[in-house]
């Protein structure tokens, strides 16, 4: 076999080989096409900004941590889905925050996170590098987690509504009867 077939069979297991090809480029774990679509990013940014509140440099109380699992509960998205946005979207971009000295306190910018997650996802190897770092970037807010995720499987298996959502619904009703 010569060269070019060797770099041809290269080619079609793993692409086009190329000189002028980025140096942190890896074929095993290639970073993911971006950008998101309008319709992923509107799934998406509800559950990035619930689950970085995790992050943020405040005491959560237990009614925040079931505000939050309610916008999770009515995601499209199931616990396996959530706990994977969770460490290779989310947690890689803020975890840092709960370490700083004077780190955010109130709310992180969704166009920073957007930007922020989207960047990372280019990455070569992200998803390998916040899986090696799981542990690290999760051990702040590991007890919240799974708080979480107890009110996100409560809420999605008794069907009940948030009271924002018993308001909607009465509303709802009251103008049907005018």
């Amino acid at each position: 076999m010569v060269l070019e077939d060797i770099d041809k069979m290269i080619e079609g297991m793993m692409g086009p080989i190329r000189e002028d090809a980025a140096k942190d480029t890896c074929p095993i774990c290639p970073a993911r096409a971006l950008p998101f679509t309008n319709r992923e990013l509107d799934e998406r940014l509800p559950v990035w900004r619930a689950i970085s509140r995790l992050w943020l440099a405040q005491v959560l109380v237990e009614r925040d941590l079931q505000d939050l699992a309610w916008i999770l509960a009515r995601s499209r998205f199931d616990w396996q889905e959530l706990e994977r946005i969770c460490v290779y979207e989310v947690a890689p971009v803020v975890h840092e925050n709960l370490r700083r000295e004077e780190g955010i306190w109130r709310v992180f910018d969704a166009v920073w996170l957007i930007s922020a997650i989207e960047q990372n996802m280019q990455q070569a190897c992200y998803q390998q590098d916040a899986l090696r770092q799981r542990e690290y970037m999760m051990e702040l807010v590991a007890r919240d987690w799974d708080r979480v995720k107890q009110y996100v499987r409560g809420i999605r298996s008794t069907g009940r509504l948030s009271l924002e959502e018993q308001r909607g619904i009465v509303g709802l009703l009251r103008s049907a009867d005018l």
